[in-house]
């Protein structure tokens, strides 16, 4: 899926990023998200409000991120440009906001 359209398919806010992967021989980078299903446009009551996806970014380039350990940290903002400039901002338990930012063209949104 292009990378806007992506955006605009999936809300991310109050989902918890549990882990990342920066595959750079592939160009791909996937996050593993605790996701709020309830949180969606098409949420219906009675369906699973949490579960486990894994999102993938593809060709993706400029991939610059904060070191620090990831611990259930709770999604703010998942923006992408025209362009292609992707940003994903986190928070800590602690108050702290990470950032990891990268050019990709498009994503997958995989249920585990």
């Amino acid at each position: 899926m292009k990378i806007l359209d992506f955006i605009k398919a999936y809300y991310f806010h109050d989902s918890l990023l549990e882990n990342f992967n920066y595959n750079a021989e592939r160009k791909e980078l996937t996050f593993e998200i605790d996701f709020c299903y309830w949180a969606q446009e098409n949420f219906k009551d009675g369906e699973k409000e949490n579960g486990s996806v894994k999102v993938i970014f593809y060709e993706v380039s400029d991939f610059l991120h904060d070191e620090y350990e990831i611990d259930s940290d709770s999604i703010l903002k998942l923006n992408a440009t025209y362009s292609g400039n992707v940003e994903l901002t986190v928070e800590t338990d602690d108050g702290d906001v990470h950032t990891f930012s990268f050019k990709s063209s498009e994503a997958d949104f995989l249920k585990d």
